[in-house]
């Protein structure tokens, strides 16, 4: 059985994937989300990711995730893993996304 695996991309190929559609999940708390966040992003915090990713039928479904810094995206992608996603992407911070696109 193939075991998924976590890709942690920089911001050009993040932009691929994002004018590709792939859904994109914001894992900062609501607040942050309201302070500022991708266009089209989806708003889980990482301490509901567990509860949200248990509703989702697909879980072929490609997903791509940001936060501040990385560094909860990455357990955000981790904790996917662990629940049977299969390609789930690390896009890092928002600022890095932010300054790449201008």
């Amino acid at each position: 059985m193939e075991q998924p695996q976590v890709k942690c991309l920089d911001a050009a190929a993040s932009w691929q994937l994002i004018d590709q559609g792939i859904p994109v999940i914001d894992v900062r708390s609501a607040a942050e989300f309201a302070a500022g966040h991708l266009q089209g992003a989806t708003n889980v915090p990482l301490d509901s990711l567990s509860q949200w990713a248990q509703q989702q039928a697909d879980k072929q479904q490609a997903l791509l995730l940001y936060c501040g810094a990385g560094i909860r995206a990455q357990k955000g992608c981790d904790l996917l893993c662990e629940q049977g996603f299969m390609a789930v992407s690390n896009a890092g911070a928002l600022k890095d996304l932010l300054s790449h696109r201008g």
